[in-house]
């Protein structure tokens, strides 16, 4: 191996050495900064949820509304009450997708930003009970 072959091994293998020290050296924002913006957008994810969660009842409830009157007001028209029976019908399956993409949203977050610590969005109810006290009032 001749001089320049040998150099460029050395300079390799001083570079490859030393990028684990330049890793390792401090940035100044320590780590409760990176810890701050999990649950600030975990925070933020779930007040977007809890805000949906209240138009999406206010939309199913006139929903309900609207195909009860209208199953009350169809008397002998069996067409227009199987139509109320499956918009009420069709009002419940859109709650159901509504809560399992809620499940899946807070499973995402609480993984995500939060390191799999802090399942307190999990539960919808308590979210609409309680709203996001539980994640936004967290301080690092």
């Amino acid at each position: 191996m001749d001089v320049v072959n040998r150099f460029r091994v050395f300079m390799l293998g001083a570079f490859l050495l030393m990028s684990g020290f330049v890793y390792a050296q401090s940035s100044g924002l320590g780590t409760g900064a990176a810890t701050h913006f999990y649950y600030a957008m975990a925070c933020l994810i779930c007040q977007i949820m809890q805000f949906i969660y209240y138009i999406v009842a206010i939309i199913a409830t006139l929903m309900v509304i609207v195909a009860g009157i209208k199953w009350i007001t169809s008397s002998d028209d069996p067409e227009a009450r199987n139509s109320a029976k499956s918009q009420v019908f069709n009002v419940v399956i859109g709650l159901i997708i509504v809560l399992l993409a809620a499940f899946l949203v807070s499973f995402i977050v609480v993984h995500a930003f939060l390191g799999g610590q802090g399942m307190v969005i999990l539960d919808p109810v308590q979210l609409v009970i309680n709203g996001c006290s539980g994640v936004c009032t967290t301080t690092i």
